[in-house]
Parts: C-alpha cells; sequence; structure tokens
C-alpha cells in the first residue's frame, strides 16, 4: 500500500472534498471540487492542494467539444478528464492523485448517463445537475413521459382505461353530504 483516499467527515460541506494520505496515514494533499456539477455535458475542475494549502494541481473533466463528443456523454458513461501537477511530485503522490482522479470519476460521473429513453414506457430522463451536500449527491432530472392517464396499458396494447374509482369515491362522498 502505498496510500488512500478519503473523505472527511460531512465530504466537505457543500463542496466535495478528498484528502490524499501517504502511507503513514498523513494528509499530502487535498482534491476540492465544485458543488453543483451541470449535466455530464458540461466540464467540472478540482483544484489539488498541498497540506500547506498551496495550489498544486488540478483534475478536470472535460466537457463537450464537439458533436460527436456531444453524442459519446449523452449515449454512454464515457468521459475525459485531464490532471495537472508539479513534475516534481512524488511517484507515489502521482499514483494516489491518478487514484483519486478514478473515484472522483465514479463517484460523480458514472451514476447515471446525461439522457436515457424507455422506448417501452414511452418517456425519456435528462439529468439536469447533481448538487453535493454533506457528503451527499442529490440528482436533479427532468422526465419526459407520455401522458396516459394514470391509468395503466391495457394488456393487449390498446388505450388506457381512465381510472374511475377516485372519481366514483368522491361523487359517493358529495352524494352523503
Amino acid at each position: 500500500m502505498i496510500g488512500s483516499v478519503r473523505m472527511p467527515c460531512f465530504g466537505g460541506g457543500f463542496s466535495p472534498k478528498f484528502d490524499i494520505h501517504d502511507v503513514d496515514g498523513d494528509v499530502q494533499a487535498s482534491v476540492t471540487g465544485p458543488c453543483c456539477f451541470i449535466s455530464d455535458l458540461c466540464g467540472a475542475k478540482f483544484g489539488v492542494k498541498d497540506k500547506v494549502g498551496n495550489d498544486v494541481g488540478t483534475v478536470n473533466k472535460l466537457g463537450v467539444k464537439s458533436m460527436g463528443d456531444f453524442a459519446k456523454e449523452a449515449m454512454t458513461d464515457a468521459d475525459n478528464f485531464e490532471i495537472t501537477f508539479p513534475v516534481e511530485t512524488r511517484v507515489e503522490t502521482k499514483a494516489l492523485m491518478i487514484g483519486t482522479l478514478l473515484l472522483l470519476d465514479y463517484t460523480f460521473f458514472e451514476g447515471e448517463g446525461a439522457f436515457e429513453i424507455d422506448p417501452c414506457g414511452r418517456g425519456c430522463k435528462f439529468k439536469l445537475c447533481d448538487i453535493f451536500c454533506c457528503g451527499c449527491i442529490v440528482p436533479c432530472t427532468c422526465n419526459c413521459q407520455r401522458d396516459n392517464g394514470g391509468a395503466p396499458p391495457k394488456p393487449d396494447g390498446g388505450s388506457p382505461t381512465p381510472d374511475v374509482a377516485p372519481v366514483a369515491a368522491a361523487a359517493t362522498m358529495l352524494r352523503d353530504e
């Protein structure tokens, strides 16, 4: 083992934070990110600071730059990242930073795609953003579904029948008054 990457208690508050520890458990660097990740289509920048608090690098999730990138981001979980750190950084710390990049990808960008289609349910879902709060990720999505009046479809595939039970119950209550 060359070290570990850990999220502190409450995850850094409203900005995600991961601490990079050496083999002895001492913090060597910290990686912090934005509180809101606007879709998988946009980029995100995570700053890397050494144990003293000096900026020593970045981990960037690259956003869409072409229609090919748009199609890849919208339909798959493939992502592009860029990592920078000083040349004189110890090899162990560089390896831990690359491991941190993989952890960031898994934590923030692998949950669900930016766009999902459900042809059988005749709907789609767009991921607008993820909001980070005290170690939790709250996804904000927009669901587009064909409105069938709340009734289940018929087994033969025909149009749904309206659900009359709530209407009948309301009519009975009004009649009894």
